[in-house]
This record gives C-alpha cells, sequence and structure tokens, in this order.
C-alpha cells in the first residue's frame, strides 16, 4: 500500500521541478517548492550589489544609538535574477534588518544556470554593521 503512494508522491515531485511554481497564481513559491529543484551549475552573480552596499550605508538612527551587528539574508532570484523573496538567517538587530530588508527589492543578479538555462535559485548575502 506504501509503494503506489510512494510512486504517486516521487511523480508529482518531479512533476513540480520540471515544470517548476505556477506563474499564473501570482504567488512566490514556498522554500519547500525551490529547495526541492536540484542545485544550480552556476550559481546566481549579482550585479548591483555594491550599490545596494553603499545606498544602505549605515542607517543613521543604528548609527547614533552605537548599534553594530551582522544581518544575513537568504534570497531567492528568479530566472531573470530578479529578487522575488527573502528569508532572514540572522538578524543581528532588529534596526539594521528593517534597513537591509528595504533594499533587497532593488538587487539585481545574472541569474542562476542549470544546464544551460536561467534557473531560480537563493542566494545569502551578509551586510555587517560596524563602528570605526
Amino acid at each position: 500500500a506504501c509503494l503506489p503512494m510512494l510512486a504517486a508522491l516521487l511523480a508529482c515531485m518531479l512533476l513540480a521541478c520540471q515544470s517548476g511554481p505556477s506563474e499564473t497564481a501570482g504567488e512566490a513559491p514556498s522554500p519547500a517548492d525551490v529547495t526541492a529543484l536540484s542545485p544550480p551549475d552556476q550559481q546566481p552573480r549579482p550585479l548591483n550589489l555594491k550599490d545596494i552596499y553603499q545606498e544602505l550605508g549605515y542607517p543613521q538612527a543604528a548609527y547614533e544609538a552605537g548599534i553594530e551587528g551582522k544581518v544575513v539574508v537568504k534570497v531567492l532570484i528568479d530566472e531573470q535574477g530578479q529578487y522575488v523573496q527573502h528569508e532572514l538567517l540572522e538578524e543581528g538587530h532588529a534596526l539594521l534588518a528593517t534597513e537591509v530588508a528595504k533594499h533587497l527589492p532593488k538587487l539585481q543578479f545574472e541569474a542562476a544556470q542549470k544546464d544551460g538555462k536561467p534557473v531560480q535559485a537563493w542566494v545569502s548575502i551578509p551586510f555587517v554593521f560596524k563602528k570605526s
């Protein structure tokens, strides 16, 4: 009884991996949908990360309050190299995490590649705030 269910589940997972998340629903894929995909041959390459770091700078309120820390985000990049969504891996301080999150939708990447075709992929990005 378990074997047919397992076969059906595997077939469903393979079909989901081949077709990818539905674009028509207008919803971002869940991390579970994306992590089911095999890893890309080539990771996404940031195109404007230096600009984002510069634009973000050191948030004035955090700087004046002496708040330091590290914010690490995991960002989902689509087949066009655009930001889809993110997860917070390391918050550091809520004020810093909030400021970082405001800038993430502006990120642009060269899309990840799998078998010579652009694919969605996750990439982790650190943001370090330290008073010198």
